[in-house]
């Protein structure tokens, strides 16, 4: 909250907005997410107690995750005559594809069905931010921004990693497609046409 006591507006995609130390939604909040499921998988053989540790902490994460973000799972907002999901983290593919790398990796420790439920919502989100065809802008990728849907960057590019393992651990096809459309279609063109460029608009 600020001074005033309001809650940071939604999709404030300002670097530290809101604060990296508030336990609300942010791109931080996304990037603990991954590395609690990360390091609860990598631990809890290795050292079961903090590995415990790790996985209270994620399960709180994702009590946050469950109320502050998917209270909007389904619904939609229209962006210049797009319909794009509400439900993302900070309203972004980018953000969410770091917190959907986390909850795949501790659905797949421990087969919890609330990660589970969590990592289908996200990547569902994510899958539909993908777009466009082999000739038409953006070429199959998956835009990061709800906002600005005439903008792709590189910037915290997690999606398609985080589709195909979402596809991987919930044994869900359809949410591998966009990401080998990514890789078919929008990653050629990238390497083509000048190289791992960080940024691309529909224009020249």
């Amino acid at each position: 909250m600020d001074a005033a006591g309001r809650h940071p507006q939604p999709y404030d995609n300002a670097a530290d907005q809101p604060s990296p130390s508030d336990s609300g939604p942010s791109y931080w909040f996304g990037r603990t997410i991954w590395a609690l499921g990360e390091g609860y998988r990598a631990f809890r053989t290795a050292d079961p107690g903090f590995a415990e540790f790790l996985s209270e902490r994620f399960m709180l994460c994702l009590s946050v995750l469950e109320q502050d973000v998917f209270d909007l799972y389904g619904t939609h907002l229209d962006v210049n005559g797009q319909r794009v999901p509400a439900w993302l983290l900070v309203g972004g593919a980018d953000a969410s594809s770091e917190a959907c790398l986390g909850l795949a990796a501790y659905a797949e420790a421990t087969g919890d069905e609330r990660t589970k439920t969590a990592l289908y919502q996200l990547a569902s989100g994510i899958a539909e931010m993908a777009s466009g065809s082999a000739t038409v802008w953006p070429f199959g990728a998956v835009l990061p921004d709800v906002t600005d849907l005439s903008l792709w960057h590189a910037w915290g590019d997690q999606m398609a990693g985080a589709l195909v393992l979402a596809s991987s651990v919930l044994a869900d096809p359809a949410l591998l497609g966009p990401a080998l459309a990514y890789g078919a279609q929008f990653a050629p063109h990238l390497l083509v046409q000048g190289g791992p460029d960080n940024e691309w608009l529909p224009s020249p």
